[in-house]
């Protein structure tokens, strides 16, 4: 690409765009979002999109992650059988969602898991009483005693190899399950059964498929090893693979019990590096190699614990903030919104653009002018999470003269540094970790990709209005992480072109 001059200003006409009934730009934006990837069934997705094919699992999860969040695609279908969509958008006025397929998008992704009701429950009694009417009729055919005539039972006790419940009613996580029943799954699964609606599939998990030792969720099993399961939990009494994988479909999951060994490794891992995406993370992970000796977890969301650990079957949110002994070391990081953003975006099209040739800096303002200001909120929002402790940093003062602060609690053991100060952190850093010979190197920056030039130019000229550079040097990440007269120095910076 031929650069253009740089005395060009490239001054974006930024907007805010979001799906109708979403309030997040992006799957990696929401905060549900781990949960959603562990409840999304790909052969499902393919089902209520014809026009998708993949040959994974994990390429699913990408595509809903990368493409079909945005294009507005359900990733569970079998979730609005239970929604009314009309008396959800009257229910919740405040969310100003104007159509039906807004309030099924804002349901599916959102409101589900804010337990927000799906509809006014009208007629639900009376398809309970028909479909139990049924299923009595089913029941019956197997004659009819005399009242007269003795019956003496010879009473026994009965449970499913690798369940401690006879059945699914007396099971604790009934519930649970109950909501996560799909029954094109289970039909996929169990392929001589054949039902014409949810209710009656329900019916028959509840009443015969638990009792028969049918899994309601095959999915759920295919990051179980069996083998290691029954060795991990020995009091279980799982005497047979068919046995763990009852067990851990209807309780081990619902119990949080390690699914394989990989699992229980991430589950005890005693140093993370959890920071939102360009912040040098990569450059601290590549110098632990080799002088690190405990267990490292890298990520940057929620949702890479599904796409980067797809075999791990617990939380991110339950592997960081249980109790332990002793708090767990915990790196992170904060740096300047807009360079965050503009960095960002060049690492997110060459990866969702990977056999193009050329990436220049006009794809990159194209994407820039949809994205932006919803990638600030991303950035600027990333700490809400706590660290899943209640860990407010916030609460804190950053040491903007030193360039990073500890901070932590029972649970987290935090070393949070500026990027703009990384350079000069290896000593302090070296010494959180207990390892003298940390030194870092530089190993993902820009000057390493092919798309140098064009990051050069767009950082030379890249502006913004001041109103906008000002709104966003009042959050409360700019505020903590940079002092008054910085924020007034970048805002000076950003507003104007820097040239050559």
């Amino acid at each position: 690409m031929e650069p253009n001059n740089c005395d060009e200003a490239i001054c974006l006409t930024v907007r805010r765009t979001t799906r109708p009934g979403c309030t997040y730009a992006t799957l990696l934006q929401n905060p549900w979002a781990e949960a959603i990837l562990r409840d999304f069934r790909w052969h499902e997705y393919m089902r209520a999109y014809p026009d998708l094919r993949f040959k994974s699992e994990e390429e699913a999860r990408w595509h809903l992650v990368y493409n079909g969040y945005k294009e507005g695609r359900l990733f569970d279908p079998d979730r609005f059988n239970r929604l009314d969509p009309g008396y959800y958008r009257r229910r919740y006025p405040e969310l100003l969602l104007e159509t039906d397929a807004a309030a099924q998008f804002h349901y599916c992704y959102i409101g589900y898991y804010e337990n927000r009701y799906a509809g006014a429950g009208v007629g639900f009694r009376e398809r309970f009483r028909r479909l139990f009417a049924q299923f009595r009729r089913q029941s019956e055919g197997a004659g009819v005693y005399k009242y007269d005539e003795a019956i003496c039972l010879a009473v026994q006790r009965t449970t499913r190899t690798g369940s401690t419940y006879a059945t699914l009613p007396r099971n604790p996580w009934a519930e649970a399950i109950l909501r996560d029943f799909r029954w094109h799954e289970y039909m996929r699964a169990q392929p001589d059964l054949r039902f014409e609606s949810e209710e009656e599939a329900r019916w028959h998990l509840v009443y015969n498929g638990y009792k028969e030792g049918r899994l309601f969720d095959p999915d759920r099993c295919n990051r179980l090893d069996p083998g290691y399961y029954r060795w991990r939990y020995p009091e279980l009494l799982l005497e047979t693979d068919e046995a763990a994988q009852f067990h851990y479909c209807y309780m081990g999951y619902y119990e949080n019990r390690y699914a394989n060994a990989d699992t229980e490794w991430l589950f005890s891992a005693d140093l993370h590096i959890y920071q939102h995406g360009r912040v040098g993370s990569h450059s601290i992970a590549a110098a632990l190699e080799g002088c690190y000796q405990g267990k490292v977890l890298h990520l940057h969301w929620l949702s890479d614990m599904a796409l980067q650990y797809p075999s791990c079957s617990l939380s991110y949110a339950h592997i960081l903030g249980r109790r332990r002994d002793h708090p767990v070391r915990v790196i992170s990081a904060g740096r300047e919104v807009v360079s965050r953003v503009i960095s960002g975006a060049f690492q997110f099209i060459e990866t969702s653009h990977a056999n193009d040739e050329e990436l220049d800096a006009e794809r990159v303002i194209a994407h820039l002018e949809d994205t932006f200001l919803h990638d600030c909120d991303v950035v600027t929002g990333w700490f809400d999470h706590q660290f899943h402790c209640g860990l407010d940093i916030y609460a804190h003062s950053f040491d903007h003269e030193k360039g990073y602060v500890r901070l932590g609690n029972d649970t987290v053991d935090l070393f949070l540094y500026r990027l703009e100060n990384l350079t000069g952190l290896e000593k302090p850093l070296a010494e959180f970790l207990g390892t003298p010979d940390f030194k870092l190197s530089r190993n993902n920056g820009s000057e390493l990709k092919s798309y140098h030039q064009a990051y050069q130019h767009l950082m030379r000229n890249f502006v913004l209005p001041k109103r906008v550079l000002e709104e966003l040097y009042e959050t409360d990440y700019m505020r903590f992480f940079f002092t008054e007269d910085e924020r007034r120095r970048l805002i000076e910076y950003w507003s104007l072109p820097r040239g050559s």
